[in-house]
């Protein structure tokens, strides 16, 4: 029997890994920290090891570094789970020396055992059987993932509340994210890719604010409010999950500055969704009047016809009577500019913003509208 280690902080997710390698007749031993991890590398003898990105103790990086740089472990495959809006990691796991790295979000179990499977098929890598536990198979109790994902909405909706009473303090940022991480793992567990495609790019959001501060104001604070209490709908059963993929949808980005215009699509595309950027605010109006779309981001301030005008006139068009209008404004104007949703706007998101804000904020209104 093949043993494979894995190192994740969530116990029950671990547990719903360790049930469904166990059915494919592969042995599993879960380790919860990094330091943890390390030890049973040397007790346990596996001939894989999957290993989670975030652990409380350490980062996984700094794991797979040691462990490449013992000889015994050199060569052990090490399959690192990671995510898809966090392109710095993911390049610093392959240079690091990954086997694979997989998205934890767009991964279910049945293909996450598939894939780690393949993965000890193609290697040639060997533990020392002398020192090497007797392989048996584990008796893990029974948990299903949907009702693992309904446990998660008070906890989720604490750390929220918590993180909203000082958005500045650190340390209740950082709680928030530990359980939005995890959910996105239980969420793709319980084969619910929306759910932990919008838990995933929280999370990344998070990340950028730890390492950028000074983009911490009251606009990236609503913007991860407004998307968690979606998903806490969600956990509830308030509001059904989407199954449409936000990357089928339609963005329009109206601004007069070109480069702006470059930074919003290039946001989005990170996130996967499509945006036409336009300069011309009366040409917008006209494309508006041919063509359909999904979510529109407004500059508030342009020449010859501004945002809330443009807006209110987009309101005439039946298409358009209920799609989701985002105006964006200087950090200094965002209270102020609250004004401008009286011109049928449906949010305020401030600039100069994280590429992480913008698309957080465009997955949250096209979730929210989504059929």
């Amino acid at each position: 029997m093949k043993r494979v280690l894995i190192i994740e902080d969530d116990k029950l997710l671990g547990t719903i890994y360790q049930k469904k390698f166990s059915a494919a007749n592969i042995s599993v031993h879960i380790a919860t920290t990094g330091h943890e991890g390390l030890e049973s590398v040397a007790t346990y003898r596996p001939h894989a090891l999957l290993l989670d990105l975030m652990l409380p103790d350490t980062n996984g990086i700094e794991v797979l570094k040691t462990l490449r740089a013992g000889e015994a472990t050199r060569d052990l495959p090490v399959i690192v789970f990671t995510n898809s809006f966090l392109p710095g990691p993911i390049q610093k796991v392959k240079a690091a020396g990954a086997t694979e790295v997989i998205t934890k979000s767009d991964c279910p179990v049945s293909q996450l055992v598939d894939r780690i499977g393949s993965v000890m098929a193609a290697s040639s890598y060997q533990p020392p059987e002398s020192a090497a536990p007797a392989a048996a198979v584990v008796e893990v109790p029974e948990i299903d993932p949907r009702d693992l994902l309904a446990r998660q909405a008070d906890p989720l909706q604490a750390a929220l509340e918590r993180f909203l009473v000082i958005p500045s303090d650190t340390n209740r940022m950082m709680s928030l994210s530990h359980v939005t991480h995890a959910l996105a793992g239980q969420a793709a567990a319980a084969g619910e890719p929306v759910l932990a495609w919008m838990a995933a790019a929280l999370e990344a959001l998070h990340r950028d604010l730890f390492e950028k501060a000074q983009h911490r104001n009251p606009s990236s604070t609503n913007t991860i409010a407004d998307g968690t209490w979606l998903i806490i709908s969600w956990l509830r059963r308030e509001k059904p999950i989407p199954q449409r993929r936000p990357s089928d949808c339609n963005i329009l980005a109206v601004d007069d500055d070109p480069i702006m215009g470059t930074l919003v699509s290039g946001a989005l595309a990170r996130a996967q969704l499509r945006c036409r950027a336009m300069h011309d605010p009366v040409a917008a109006l006209a494309v508006l009047r041919q063509e359909t779309f999904d979510l529109v981001l407004l500059d508030v301030e342009m020449p010859v016809m501004e945002g809330p005008t443009l807006c209110a006139e987009m309101r005439k068009l039946p298409p358009h009577q209920s799609t989701p209008v985002v105006f964006v404004t200087a950090v200094g104007e965002f209270e102020r500019r609250q004004t401008s949703l009286a011109m049928g706007g449906n949010d305020l998101l401030a600039k100069p913003f994280l590429p992480m804000e913008l698309a957080v904020k465009a997955l949250t209104h096209l979730l929210r509208h989504a059929t």
